[in-house]
């Protein structure tokens, strides 16, 4: 999911930037890569951020192993 989000706080009654990662967090995603960073000429701190969160996946007894830039099955270490 690819979410533009501003840095810098620009309402009285809006989000804060931490929010943003809070609530993504609480849905199951977390942050994954920046995109793009919108600076403002000659401010140090960016304005916006195009960025990628990834959706947790919860794997239970299986666990995938990259093997030439595939997935294959390994059984997990309880036998399952």
């Amino acid at each position: 999911m690819i979410i533009e989000v501003s840095i810098a706080k620009r309402f009285d009654e809006g989000y804060e930037f931490e929010d943003i990662i809070s609530f993504m967090k609480e849905s199951g995603f977390f942050l994954f890569s920046f995109l793009k960073l919108t600076h403002r000429m000659g401010e140090l701190r960016p304005r916006f951020a195009d960025i990628v969160f990834k959706q947790r996946c919860v794997i239970t007894k299986q666990e995938y192993v990259a093997d030439d830039q595939r997935l294959r099955y390994a059984p997990s270490s309880d036998g399952g």
